[in-house]
């Protein structure tokens, strides 16, 4: 029902109920006569007294149930909007949430990988700092050789390699003195080698010679220095079968 034929409603009504009043009027004298029956006029009455109410009031029960409805709607509509910007609202946080989630996870990734290349980075800082035995384990390397049966050792460095080759080179030719070893000149100058690190050339490494292993245990025990055997035959003599090399840093 639109409020145009509401409005047209409502001044008919008033109409309606002013007419009623009149025909309540009329039957006043009949009733005065004694022409109509009382039972009759109370019956008669009580309906057009409720009829002239309720036309009378007729305008303003329209205005307030349009006013409800329309009061109704917009509570509904606007409950509505509500919903809609609270799930917007919500999916919004959500998105955020995601997006601060995955961030956090590329930035524990980059972390992650940042302190890996440090410590490769590290790793290869102290895998090139020159190569040095410490007087703590060179004391130690010495005290577990005294006691070994000596034989004839050659420590030599290759031509082109570092100044930390040739400095590392000296430090186990002290200390191998220092124990007691005969040591011999190599017998031959070497270029280069195709081992990085220290290693210890044998003519047979099946039938090396006894103080040979010693060594070995010695500096790998006491300082880390692994002198792994090659066998090469070529390069040892009687008088050095026993040839320590020393490499570039591996």
């Amino acid at each position: 029902m639109t409020p145009e034929s509401t409005s047209g409603l409502t001044d008919y009504g008033s109409f309606i109920a002013v007419a009623l009043l009149v025909v309540l009027a009329a039957l006043l004298i009949p009733l005065s006569r004694s022409k109509l029956k009382i039972p009759v006029f109370l019956a008669a009455s009580g309906t057009l007294v409720f009829l002239i109410v309720f036309f009378w009031l007729w305008p303003t029960i329209t205005e307030i149930s349009i006013a409800k409805f329309g009061s109704i709607k917009t509570n509904v509509e606007q409950a509505k909007t509500y919903l809609n910007q609270m799930k917007d609202i919500q999916n919004q946080v959500t998105e955020i949430k995601g997006k601060i989630e995955r961030d956090t996870q590329a930035a524990s990734q980059l972390q992650a990988e940042a302190a890996k290349l440090r410590a490769d980075f590290e790793k290869a800082q102290s895998e090139r700092q020159p190569r040095h035995i410490t007087p703590e384990q060179a004391a130690k390397i010495i005290n577990r050789l005294r006691p070994v049966q000596k034989g004839p050792v050659s420590v030599t460095a290759a031509f082109v390699d570092s100044t930390d080759a040739k400095d590392f080179a000296a430090q186990i030719t002290d200390v191998l003195t220092k124990a007691g070893f005969n040591l011999v000149k190599s017998p031959k100058d070497f270029l280069s080698f195709s081992i990085p690190g220290a290693f210890m050339m044998l003519r047979d490494i099946a039938h090396a010679p006894s103080y040979a292993a010693e060594i070995q245990n010695a500096f790998n025990d006491e300082a880390g220095i692994l002198l792994t055997g090659e066998s090469k035959p070529e390069n040892v003599t009687d008088d050095a079968p026993v040839i320590i090399a020393v490499s570039s840093h591996p």
